[in-house]
């Protein structure tokens, strides 16, 4: 097992690189050689501190972050494309003041108070007292996770991969 930029997990299975792969906000058409199967769809939320004045509310107009501070994952990431095209629908750029690869630092950067984060839902442990889900609306913006392999009319998927998919899909807490 190994992690890769969501962006070249197609690719790497394709290629014979990687047997199975999971992936994050990917278009169509970053998909269109690989097998797909639909495991979640992600709401994507605004993580602020607690103390944010944003934090008193379950849900916000996406429009209400357009002033803000933002650190965001990089745009040229699905995610990233994602994030900024909410936004642009949502009708403004988003201001932002740094760009982290890391949910994990983008956390620490919004726990520090110095910017909010846009951020699948699932990001925020249940314990973390210091920080807030904030639910987008208008638009919000959702991430499709897909799990990916390769077609039949290609190179086999080898059988410990096919055996690891089963043994997924019997894990009670496993939606695939």
């Amino acid at each position: 097992m190994r992690t890769l930029a969501a962006e070249k997990i197609a690719k790497a299975v394709v290629s014979g690189q990687a047997d199975l792969g999971f992936v994050a906000g990917a278009p169509s058409s970053a998909l269109r050689d690989v097998e797909r199967e639909l495991v979640r769809r992600e709401e994507l939320v605004a993580l602020v501190r607690k103390s944010d004045p944003l934090a008193k509310h379950k849900a916000v107009r996406l429009a209400a972050l357009a002033e803000r501070p933002l650190v965001l994952v990089p745009g040229a990431t699905f995610t990233g494309e994602i994030i900024h095209d909410a936004c642009r629908e949502a009708g403004f750029a988003p201001r932002v003041v740094l760009t982290l690869s890391s949910a994990e630092a983008l956390c620490e950067v919004v726990r520090a108070g110095l910017a909010l984060t846009i951020l699948p839902s699932g990001y925020l442990r249940a314990a973390d007292s210091d920080l807030r889900a904030v639910r987008l609306k208008a638009p919000t913006p959702r991430r499709d996770l897909w799990l990916v392999r390769r077609r039949a009319d290609s190179l086999p998927t080898p059988r410990a991969a096919e055996v690891f998919l089963r043994l997924l899909r019997r894990t009670p807490s496993s939606r695939l």
